[in-house]
């Protein structure tokens, strides 16, 4: 890949300068006196031959010490040339002309596959969730410094200083480059998610996961590949540039077409989650998102949006049901309206965000008005309890208060109230002391309403039915069941307080890594 010819070495032989060229000329280039024609007085051979050395494996008249130097330095002796060059008035001089190639291997070895790897480990940042700020940060960061010693390194390879354009200086250029945007891309992301939508900067993330490592590559590849092939510099540099601002500028277009178009993308994500009609199939927006969607069912601007309504933009959307399945899916949607306001049936953005998931997942926390509440199979019933924040009635409060009559479990929500309780655990900072005690209570309370010890088995199977329904509403869009399925065992053995946290805990961390909030 690298071509170096040094300037020729000529040492005159006419007589009259020949003394001179002697004292500047190096000796280590020569191997022995006797190879060298001269003539005429001048200082002894045996004084000149304490600087020479033996001669080397390529040409006798070349010392080994010079010949070991270039190699040691990376190079390979392609070929070695005495010539004689027939001058003006001081006759004739003998030339070494000597060419040298690096070796490839050893600057790979030494510089470009670790320049590789470190170009790409701000990727990593890329699949740490968007949450955590400073591990994204500092992943991108300390590479980007890293990149400076390997600067000072590239720099040092070149053999001789020079103030064009070169190879390495294209290397290190789009290497530099990818690696800023890598911690624009951060910025980016943390900036839409604080100002207009989490899924935005997950389409950011999964964007990013994908075309800067295809970028990467096709940079490295064409570096080497226009290299081996000696591409002038100029040119090497003009492509590489050209694909970089065609990245960036595709990249930014995309982002800027998904922000543009955020109503129409969360529509489709919503239409997609609610087609798939899976148990875990559950999407998760945040408030700003949620707001867009109600606008989105809300296009007359009344503020509160009915059954009917919703069911028709979806279908607007693209929503695929079988005719049956939409016929229920319908009628369910009706069946929570109405339970949610039985005056109206609608619901305003407020309502509308509190119970999104309950609206949205196809299971039995929306069903349909002939449907049968398992309640009803129950003997005695007492007075619903009907849960509402407002009043202050905190579900943890409800169930304790009705979990000492079993018979009073019946009646109540408990699909609900479960759903508040882990709800509330799944969103704690287990790293706080308090979130740790909030876990425990909430273990305590799930192993005492679950208890085979406290409830009538056919109450029981009710109530762990419901649990199951609560699992799926409060932590949408967990695909792997080891953890929940664990959950249910321990609790169904009346296991201890110990395991059930474990359990949950589990179920809680593989939800979060999951949906991308870990």
């Amino acid at each position: 890949m690298f071509h170096y010819e040094p300037s020729t070495l000529c040492t005159p032989i006419g007589t009259p300068a020949i003394f001179a060229a002697f004292s500047e000329v190096n000796f280590d280039y020569w191997s022995s006196p006797r190879s060298v024609p001269w003539r005429g007085d001048g200082p002894r051979l045996s004084e000149l031959g304490e600087r020479w050395d033996t001669e080397s494996e390529m040409s006798e008249l070349v010392s080994a010490k010079f010949f070991a130097s270039l190699e040691a330095k990376g190079f390979s002796i392609i070929s070695i040339k005495i010539v004689e060059k027939v001058g003006g008035l001081n006759g004739s001089k003998i030339c070494m002309q000597i060419v040298v190639v690096r070796r490839i291997t050893i600057l790979l070895l030494r510089f470009f596959l670790p320049l590789s790897f470190l170009l790409f480990i701000p990727f990593a940042g890329f699949f740490i969730p968007i949450e955590l700020v400073m591990p994204r940060v500092a992943t991108g960061f300390i590479s980007f410094l890293s990149l400076q010693v390997f600067r000072t390194m590239a720099y040092s390879l070149i053999p001789k200083p020079s103030s064009s354009l070169l190879w390495m200086d294209v290397a290190m250029f789009s290497v530099t480059v990818i690696m800023f945007v890598s911690l624009l891309e951060n910025v980016l992301a943390q900036v839409l998610r604080a100002a207009i939508s989490s899924q935005a900067s997950r389409f950011v993330d999964n964007l990013s996961r994908v075309t800067f490592p295809l970028m990467a590559l096709l940079i490295l590849f064409l570096l080497f590949a226009m290299g081996a092939a000696r591409t002038d510099t100029n040119t090497t540099m003009a492509v590489c540039l050209t694909l970089l601002c065609v990245w960036l500028v595709s990249f930014s277009f995309a982002v800027t077409f998904y922000c543009r178009y955020l109503a129409r993308m969360l529509m489709k994500t919503l239409v997609k989650h609610v087609s798939a009609n899976s148990r875990y199939n559950v999407i998760s927006f945040d408030q700003k998102e949620l707001r867009v969607v109600f606008e989105v069912f809300d296009e007359e601007d009344t503020g509160s949006i009915a059954a009917d309504k919703v069911f028709q933009k979806l279908q607007r959307h693209g929503l695929s049901l079988a005719p049956e399945g939409a016929t229920k899916f319908q009628e369910r949607l009706r069946a929570v309206f109405q339970r949610l306001d039985a005056a109206k049936g609608q619901l305003d953005l407020k309502g509308f965000c509190q119970n999104f998931q309950e609206l949205f997942h196809l299971d039995r926390a929306a069903r349909a008005p002939d449907e049968p509440h398992e309640a009803q199979d129950v003997e005695g019933s007492v007075e619903t309890l009907q849960l509402d924040e407002e009043e202050g009635t905190h579900p943890f409060e409800a169930l304790l208060e009705a979990a000492a009559h079993a018979s009073a479990m019946a009646a109540l929500p408990v699909a609900q109230i479960f759903q508040r309780v882990l709800w509330s655990a799944a969103r704690m900072d287990y790293n706080d002391i308090q979130s740790q005690k909030i876990l425990g209570e909430a273990s305590s309370i799930l192993r005492f309403a679950l208890s085979p010890r406290a409830q009538p088995e056919a109450q029981l199977k009710v109530m762990m039915e419901a649990f199951q329904q609560a699992l799926v509403s409060a932590l949408p869009g967990l695909r792997n069941e080891t953890a929940p399925r664990k959950l249910c065992e321990v609790l169904a053995q009346d296991g201890p307080i110990k395991d059930i946290r474990t359990a949950l805990q589990q179920c809680i961390m593989d939800w979060r890594r999951e949906s991308g909030m870990a």
